[in-house]
């Protein structure tokens, strides 16, 4: 039992001499002492805010060896150092608090886009920061397709991301649009231009919104010549849009006499052996066919 107990006074006498020596040894390394110590030796330069803070703010339980450099090592979240956070609500951005904040403030930051995680629309929402106005074209929210960072304007002009009709743009007040002389169609412009330059431009006939001599009138676009069949202007009732040629005859267009074509050299007329009669083909036969006859 005294053998138990002196080995319990001895641990203790030992325990207590340590802890003295520690203290003393801490006493030594003054406020001066620290002072003389070049931190920028490390590799890490200390400025702004961060030359005021005590060591033991980065320094976890006195541990120097590792300590991070970078700004996520103490500012991101998750960390066990004791200082500012990245907010929870922060824009979308990579952990390289430099890039736009100084070590003198967080706050009047400068804004670096590169850093920059999150869509364009995640800030520029019209709340956060400034968004699209109301009186702005009808697009996606990918900004960057036709804004820079360093400004909004000057724009370029990317038509992928436009989500309303071409007319919505082309009215001749927003941009140019249809001028007076152009043919009456509807406004879908994209059935015969392309974005990057109204000519040269295609040609749909389905958009085309008016009788086809308004056009074909010889003029603006090939028109009836001098050896067409007497007809009216309703050409598509014999022409398809693809050519002029093969066509069909619809003789309900026609607005000649029948012998007017059918004399043997335009069209088909009476043989050698018709019977004697006059010109007008449709006393007998019918449009259809020469046979059988009325």
């Amino acid at each position: 039992m005294g053998s138990l107990i002196a080995k319990t006074t001895n641990r203790q006498n030992k325990t207590f001499l340590f802890s003295l020596i520690t203290i003393c040894l801490l006493l030594l390394f003054t406020e001066d002492s620290f002072a003389e110590f070049d931190h920028d030796q490390t590799g890490y330069l200390l400025s702004g805010n961060h030359s005021r803070i005590r060591c033991e703010t980065c320094h976890r339980h006195g541990i120097f060896k590792g300590t991070s450099k970078k700004c996520e090592g103490c500012h991101g979240q998750g960390t066990l150092i004791a200082i500012t956070k990245k907010p929870v609500n922060h824009i979308e951005s990579s952990e390289q608090c430099d890039d736009c904040h100084t070590e003198v403030s967080w706050l009047g930051a400068r804004m670096d886009h590169l850093s920059i995680t999150g869509s364009c629309v995640t800030c520029h929402d019209g709340i956060r920061s400034t968004g699209k106005n109301p009186n702005h074209i009808q697009s996606h929210n990918r900004c960057d397709e036709c804004h820079r960072t360093i400004a909004w304007i000057p724009a370029r002009f990317d038509h992928s991301g436009i989500t309303a009709s071409c007319v919505s743009c082309h009215n001749g007040t927003i941009s140019t649009g249809k001028n007076a002389n152009h043919l009456p169609t509807s406004d879908l412009c994209e059935d015969c231009h392309r974005t990057s330059g109204w000519i040269p431009a295609g040609f749909d006939h389905t958009g085309i919104t008016s009788a086809c001599i308004n056009c074909h009138d010889g003029s603006r676009a090939a028109g009836k010549n001098a050896g067409h069949i007497q007809t009216s202007n309703i050409c598509e009732n014999c022409h398809r849009t693809s050519g002029w040629i093969p066509a069909s005859v619809d003789h309900g267009e026609v607005i000649g006499t029948c012998v007017s074509c059918h004399n043997g050299t335009i069209a088909v007329g009476k043989g050698q052996n018709h019977v004697p009669s006059a010109d007008t083909c449709d006393d007998c036969h019918s449009t259809t066919r020469w046979t059988p006859v009325l």
